[in-house]
């Protein structure tokens, strides 16, 4: 087995990087999937557009009317929502088994391809595989902006990290004690004060987060079992409230479970409540904001 050759020599132009095998398939030609295609080419992806009509694929140099076979190493990106493909699409990619399939949109609404999917008869399992929003949150607004977004996440999902500013745990043990309870996030199953990370991929437990140090509520990752390898679960007590954090669109989901958990323990006040709330305030500020358009709509929360 060839060693890896050290990032920094690699960094300097002193060492060539170990080549990869990895494919970025580009689902429908989009402003966003042409920065996609030239960005991924340069991280050394093998790029494919896959475009079923041709007049949208007039100005795009070489492009896939069927849809490929991805393969066990392909990162698969839908880049339009609004498709009336989108469904028989993903259909295909998550029959290929495909490492990664995602789909840009808005985190703020619901997604389109979860019922495209149902109409297909694709089971549930299968529909949680597919991640929305995609990429890591940036604030990303332009076409530009959400290419980087999207493929700094792919890179993050496939080195086994959270992505982001923190580098504790990740060779340099715990981070140092700042009152945040947020931080070491890249310290898979380490826990700091209140805080438990857990990459749910290799959990063998349900995760309980402890409440002001006396009640305990399950957080049920196994009906989670879409979320993807290097992707983590994080759950702390900020200011006698539970927070969920990850960066999968199944967050919701688990959410869900935790309150319900937190129901049938007899938790009340200030946790579920406050859980309550932020989830009354997400559905009044979807009703009032509108769609963001598509420019905006890989606008990624925390998943």
């Amino acid at each position: 087995m060839t060693a890896e050759p050290d990032a920094c020599a690699v960094a300097h132009g002193e060492a060539e990087s170990a080549p990869v095998e990895r494919t970025l398939v580009a689902v429908f030609a989009s402003p966003v999937a042409r920065y996609l295609l030239r960005y991924a080419a340069d991280l050394g992806y093998r790029t494919v557009l896959f475009e079923p009509d041709t007049a949208r694929a007039a100005d795009f140099a070489e492009v896939d009317r069927v849809l490929p076979d991805p393969g066990p190493d392909a990162d698969v990106v839908v880049t339009d929502h609004h498709r009336p493909e989108l469904g028989t699409v993903l259909q295909a990619a998550l029959a290929a088994r495909a490492r990664w399939v995602g789909v840009l949109g808005n985190p703020r609404h619901p997604g389109p391809h979860i019922e495209a999917l149902r109409a297909l008869g694709v089971p549930e399992a299968d529909i949680g595989r597919v991640h929305r929003p995609v990429g890591l949150n940036i604030g990303s607004r332009t076409p530009a902006e959400i290419a980087i977004a999207t493929l700094a996440g792919l890179l993050a999902d496939r080195n086994g990290r959270p992505g982001g500013f923190e580098f504790w745990g990740v060779g340099l043990g715990r981070a140092p004690e700042t009152g945040d309870p947020r931080r070491g996030l890249a310290d898979p199953g380490g826990s700091i004060g209140t805080m438990t990370s857990v990459d749910p991929m290799t959990a063998r437990a349900d995760v309980s987060v402890a409440v002001d140090g006396r009640v305990t509520i399950p957080v049920l990752l196994r009906q989670a079992a879409g979320i993807s390898p290097g992707s983590n679960l994080v759950a702390y007590v900020e200011r006698g409230r539970v927070v969920l954090e990850g960066r999968d669109h199944l967050l919701r989901r688990v959410q869900d479970e935790a309150i319900a958990a937190a129901r049938a323990a007899g938790v009340t006040g200030s946790v579920t409540d406050s859980l309550l709330e932020d989830r009354r305030a997400e559905a009044a500020r979807d009703a009032a904001g509108g769609d963001a358009g598509k420019a905006g709509e890989n606008e990624a929360g925390p998943a």
